[in-house]
């Protein structure tokens, strides 16, 4: 009988460790199907054809290279992986050469008469010269103990990979292992290369004893370039190999963790859905690479045995779809660049990651699908022809088929989008989108290297991206640059000291460049609010590269097709530089391209337009038209028109360009400088004359000093209330005060029966009031670097009184007096819109006609955890629960609805005496 049983349970392991291996090798067959082109027959499609054909001719120029300029029967001295030339030298040979051999040896091309037609399709030459390759890689010292220069920090759970090193480029050489297993099996070359993935990949093996899964998300470089390089190396394990299935579990556990929200400065997608790198947002390179490929993880898990976790894949969803949100067409602001500050178009090089969560699930993922569809069918867009590891000819072919049975969908036209981790305001209206990018102790300011965004201070110091003419809109369409001799962009004469919506000294280019990189300023204010389609952008600035700590209040207000930027308090205390607000600066195509000044028409490059006092109205070179008011500025007002002398963005050039700049010029040491300006987007001529005549109509100015900025945007009775000092009492509306410093927007509407109210906390939760670090004291300390945000209550005080229309967890309301304090429990910086209603209280002739008649009855009572309330009417129209202290705990006590009765869970409060209303009777129940 013990023999039988244990034999049973023999077999019921060996099944399912079988079954097990066998859904590993299904996703293997889809793995490679994926990056060959296995399950295409017809090449009926121009494109897909042509993107085979580069694939053949790239190949075979690789084979020319490699026979006139590699000796493979004399290799030379073995690689020094940690050595920039070895490493590079490795990196060409497997991506230039290796991986197009192994591609023209395994796509079939166009079959006919059911036969492939490509001619190197396992042609014996093509597979000897490939497996030439693997032994020259060997021949040069490239095993399992190779130092790729990897280390990995215990304590942080972080990866540090060189950033030019073979390790960030090595999944193409996993490819080719992979997908010439079975040859390289022949000549007992496999293991050696499983040696090289296994040890470049080894700190995600489930033996690593320096991983735990401790922190949520990973390290962006990891998961872009990693992941799958050890899928490859797991799918080329043989099914006797006794880890192979641990291996497989441990991966995805690794890359489900790794899509989990990243808590404090951590990689990589963070709680509004941007990605992060180098304790930054970066939505190009690092961030869009990492998202790529986890959208082919994805992609090529799906339905599987070890399919991604559902939050998982909606964190990836999410994070991917938030581009539309802060793109314009393909354009997506400077500040989300990271230190590739001309890399602004990651949409086009990523936009087969929405066309892979379509084909992953076709019916969750329809939206992406139809996204997908629309940018694809854009100018500039089309058909990928990249020749690379991501963009086999499968990929192509999933592209198509989308474009053929798909409709687009439509672009956001209208709303307002906070990025708090990426420090990014992002407006759009009627198809345009206004940005803003600031820094703070939480945001650092900007990155650079040696040789990249040399110029990059003041790319969050309020900086504003205006994209609102052409289609699609680009940079170049609206004066973020000028052509080119081939009509693309460039940045020759960009003033780098002049970027519009920013505050800051105007110093020479050699003092620009000397700031240091990735610094936080100390300052806690930095908000990103809104109110339905509407919003407001705040912060405290210091310049922390500046030497005088020159700082300023700047918010800017975004009101449907209309932008008022405010600043006060400017000071640069001992500065010898002079202090600009920049209004605008813009590419001139042509000298005959007209801008306006004050009314008069202007061409050529010889203004020079000064004024000090009175009113000033502009429009740039696009069409955007600017609006300073008289009495609302310190200084003098600058408008020209000229060549303008620069360096590029790596500093190894000069430049020059036509531009027309505007800025206000607060002076040497401003000791309290202030400015303000509306901004219509295309106004045109006659449209910003109207703007300038009538700005009061739009917006009134009820407070701009050190304590608040208090705006209300005049046609639809929206206060707008940046609160830099929570000692601050406010008479203007219905909010009288706050505890925190925040910003605070109220709409009354229905006669004021109807109170709209949102609130924004600049703090992200990550640091107390008193706590700010530098960038190596955040990345060298684990509890900083991984700090768990908290919840931050902030209370406002409303005159009257008030009760949310609809229960929200994350508010409360108490009445005190004729006032009502509303706590909002904020947290990451996100904005918490509600409605609020007034409280009614009944007469004293209602409340003795109601206890003439019992509505409800109340048992148990006293009560440990449920209330059973039998109701004596069959329609109830208001519930509330209060406690002792005249808390309104409705919010945060379940209440279940049945026919006829109720049922109140107490189980999550406190004990004490609670008091239950229905339709304003009350009854006092006791929590046991």
């Amino acid at each position: 009988m013990l023999k039988s049983i244990v034999f049973t349970l023999v077999l019921f392991c060996f099944s399912q460790a079988n079954a097990q291996l066998n859904e590993v090798n299904n996703v293997k067959v889809k793995y490679i199907n994926w990056l060959t082109d296995n399950t295409i027959t017809t090449y009926s499609n121009p494109s897909v054809k042509g993107l085979y054909d580069r694939y053949i001719q790239f190949g075979n120029t690789a084979e020319t290279n490699l026979v006139n300029n590699y000796n493979f029967s004399s290799p030379g001295p073995v690689w020094n992986m940690t050595n920039g030339t070895d490493h590079g030298a490795m990196v060409t040979l497997v991506n230039n050469h290796l991986f197009y051999l192994v591609m023209s040896y395994h796509l079939k091309g166009p079959l006919i008469n059911g036969q492939p037609s490509n001619p190197k399709y396992h042609s014996t030459a093509l597979k000897d010269l490939i497996l030439k390759v693997f032994k020259y890689i060997k021949d040069k010292g490239i095993n399992s103990t190779t130092d790729f220069n990897f280390s990995l920090n215990a304590s942080q759970e972080t990866v540090n990979i060189n950033n030019s090193g073979f390790g960030l480029r090595c999944f193409t050489y996993a490819a080719c292992v992979l997908l010439m297993k079975e040859e390289l099996g022949q000549t007992g070359e496999f293991s050696h290369h499983m040696g090289v993935l296994g040890n470049i990949t080894s700190f995600l093996d489930p033996d690593n004893p320096n991983f735990h899964f401790t922190n949520p998300g990973f390290n962006t470089d990891v998961v872009r370039a990693l992941i799958e390089t050890r899928l490859c190396y797991v799918l080329g394990q043989e099914d006797a190999d006794p880890d192979k299935l641990a291996n497989m579990e441990f991966l995805i556990d690794f890359t489900d963790n790794a899509l989990l929200i990243g808590n404090g400065w951590a990689d990589f997608i963070k709680p509004d859905f941007t990605t992060y790198h180098h304790r930054g947002a970066y939505a190009n390179s690092y961030g869009g690479d990492a998202l790529f490929s986890m959208a082919i993880m994805n992609y090529i898990l799906k339905g599987s045995a070890y399919e991604l976790k559902p939050v998982s894949q909606t964190h990836l969803k999410k994070a991917l779809m938030a581009y539309q949100k802060f793109s314009a067409d393909f354009e997506m602001p400077r500040g989300l660049a990271g230190r590739f500050p001309n890399s602004t178009t990651p949409l086009l090089d990523y936009r087969y990651a929405f066309a892979l969560l379509y084909a992953a699930d076709p019916v969750a993922n329809a939206d992406a699908g139809q996204f997908f569809k629309r940018i694809y069918t854009m100018p500039q867009s089309g058909f990928s022809r990249n020749i690379s590891v991501k963009n086999p000819v499968m990929a192509g072919q999933i592209a198509v088929n989308i474009n053929t049975a798909l409709t687009p969908d439509f672009p956001i036209t209208q709303g307002h989008f906070g990025f708090p981790y990426g420090g990014l305001n992002v407006h759009k209206y009627n198809g345009y989108q206004i940005s803003v990018k600031g820094t703070s102790k939480h945001i650092w300011h900007y990155e650079n290297s040696a040789s990249e965004n040399r110029f990059g201070r003041y790319t969050s110091a309020g900086a504003m991206e205006i994209l609102s003419a052409g289609s699609p809109k680009t940079r170049l369409s609206n004066g973020l640059g000028v052509a080119n001799a081939q009509g693309g962009l460039t940045d020759d004469g960009w003033d780098w000291t002049h970027i519009p919506g920013v505050t800051a000294a105007f110093v020479p280019m050699n003092e620009l460049t000397s700031g240091a990189g990735r610094e936080f300023n100390g300052r806690n204010f930095l908000a990103h609010a809104s109110l339905d389609d509407n919003g407001v952008f705040a912060m405290d600035y210091k310049d922390v590269n500046s030497v005088t700590g020159m700082s300023a209040l700047k918010t800017v207000f975004f009101f449907k097709d209309k932008v008022l930027s405010l600043g006060s308090d400017i000071k640069d205390t001992g500065g010898t530089r002079p202090v600009h607000t920049t209004v605008f600066q813009t590419g001139l195509p042509d000298v005959s391209t007209a801008t306006v000044i004050n009314g008069t028409t202007q061409t050529g490059l010889n203004v020079n337009f000064s004024q000090n006092t009175g009113s000033v109205w502009a429009t740039d070179a696009v069409g955007n038209g600017f609006v300073i008011p008289a009495g609302s500025y310190t200084g003098s007002v600058v408008v020209k028109r000229s060549t303008q002398q620069s360096r590029n963005y790596s500093n190894t050039a000069d430049t020059q360009g036509n531009y027309s700049t505007a800025y206000i010029d607060h002076g040497t040491a401003p000791a309290a400088g202030r400015y303000r300006y509306g901004i219509l987007l295309q106004g045109g001529t006659a449209r910003t004359q109207d703007f300038a005549d009538h700005l009061a109509d739009y917006f009134e100015v009820i407070q701009q000093n050190s304590q608040a900025h208090v705006v209300k945007f005049v046609q639809d009775q929206i206060y707008n209330y940046v609160i830099f000092d929570a000692a601050s009492v406010f008479q203007s509306d219905v909010l009288v005060s706050v505890d925190k410093p925040s910003v605070v927007m109220t709409q009354s509407s229905n006669a004021g029966n109807k109170l709209k109210v949102s609130l924004t906390n600049p703090n992200l939760g990550l640091l107390n009031d008193n706590e700010s670090y530098t960038y190596s004291q955040i990345t060298g300390t684990a509890s900083r670097l991984y700090r768990v945000p908290q919840i931050n209550p902030v209370k406002l005080t409303l005159a009257g009184k008030w009760k949310l229309e609809n229960p929200i967890n994350t508010i409360t309301t108490v009445i005190t007096g004729n006032k009502t304090e509303v706590t909002f429990n904020t947290i990451n910086g996100i904005t918490i819109q509600t409605s609020l209603i007034p409280e009614t209280f009944l007469s004293i002739s209602d409340r003795e006609s109601i206890k003439t008649k019992e509505l409800f009855s109340v048992y148990p009572n006293p009560a440990k955890d449920h209330v059973h309330i039998v109701l004596k009417k069959n329609n109830i129209e208001n519930i509330k629960i209060v406690n002792s202290a005249g808390n309104d705990m409705t919010s945060r006590i379940a209440v279940e609805k049945r026919i006829g009765s109720l049922d109140i869970n107490l189980g999550h409060v406190e004990k004490g005496v609670y008091m239950i209303c229905i339709d304003g009777q009350c009854k006092k129940v006791i929590k046991e």
